[in-house]
């Protein structure tokens, strides 16, 4: 499971991917041909444009104000969180069907938004220039993709999980969101871990290794990968503490205990 975090410029996006590092997650810096903004700025892979045509491997990418970002992947796999824009979550979802991503979605007021931005360097009139130009920038896919989480349309079957949070105290407000992040990050590595013993326990049927069976309302069966799986589980009641029932009655966690 990757953690995609999505946000316009401002909205805390990489204070709350910092505040994940320190919890032991790791977060993916996409490469980009943009400046930095300031001198020591490390929150991508600054690359010239003739340096991105020459990448391969790219996984979701998008041209923001001119400039390219992207990811490759070999960075998606070893990486937890990735800060990404709509436009490349479209692609990415669609290109990794295998994994389950988790969007959170961070948003602010118009008013904080731009503060924020502006603040961030000692020249604040660029800095105004820049957030006006990004805004822009943004504005068509954020504003879609602002309309179809409000309406909770599916992105995809693959992201089917979001986190929508609006960001109003700044760090202390994320460090509560980080700490929730973390924890709903446990809980679907532990129920990962129960639905391949079921597996091994015939409780959930697999004919592919790596997918599990599921049956829809009229009967009908497919397999789906085991992340997309789990993120079924946790959003079906029923269907987890079926899950969870069968499996703690099994045999195998009874000897495990009485052992």
């Amino acid at each position: 499971m990757k953690y995609l975090i999505v946000g316009r410029s401002g909205t805390g996006k990489d204070t709350l991917a910092n505040l994940l590092v320190k919890k032991g997650l790791t977060v993916l810096k996409s490469y980009t041909t943009r400046p930095r903004r300031y001198e020591k700025e490390d929150t991508h892979d600054f690359i010239t444009p003739v340096e991105a045509v020459l990448k391969t491997g790219k996984i979701a990418t998008t041209v923001i104000n001119g400039y390219e970002y992207f990811a490759t992947k070999a960075q998606l796999e070893a990486c937890d969180v990735y800060i990404i824009d709509p436009n490349g979550l479209y692609e990415l979802v669609q290109n990794c069907p295998e994994i389950s991503f988790h969007t959170v979605f961070l948003t602010a007021d118009e008013k904080t938004l731009r503060n924020r931005a502006v603040n961030r360097g000692a020249d604040k009139t660029r800095e105004a220039d820049i957030y006006d130009a990004r805004k822009a920038s943004e504005d068509t896919q954020f504003s879609l993709f602002e309309e179809e989480i409000q309406c909770r349309k599916l992105i995809a079957e693959n992201a089917s999980v979001v986190y929508q949070h609006q960001n109003i105290l700044g760090t202390s407000d994320l460090e509560n969101f980080a700490a929730y992040l973390y924890g709903q990050r446990l809980l679907f590595q532990n129920l990962l871990y129960i639905t391949k013993q079921s597996i091994d326990l015939g409780i959930i049927i697999q004919e592919s290794k790596g997918e599990a069976m599921v049956a829809s309302e009229s009967g009908e069966r497919r397999s789906v990968p085991l992340e997309q799986f789990v993120d079924m589980l946790l959003g079906n009641k029923e269907g987890f503490e079926m899950l969870m029932h069968s499996y703690l009655s099994s045999t195998l966690v009874y000897d495990n205990i009485e052992g």
